[in-house]
């Protein structure tokens, strides 16, 4: 497991006060145990990524 792993959800929410930065994890199976342990993410993230896609042109 990399040190870039286990500091992902300290860093997804440290962005949250940024506008411009959304960093997300990659939806592979190995990000399985990641998404467990961090259930906030789908629940407060996602609608954010959601709303910010939704607002871009086109």
């Amino acid at each position: 497991m990399s040190i870039a792993f286990i500091d992902l959800p300290r860093r997804i929410r440290a962005c949250r006060t940024r506008e411009a930065h959304l960093p997300l994890p990659h939806p592979g199976p190995r990000n399985v145990g990641c998404f467990g342990a961090n259930p906030w993410f789908e629940r407060e993230q996602l609608p954010v990524l959601r709303e910010r896609v939704h607002a871009l042109p086109g």
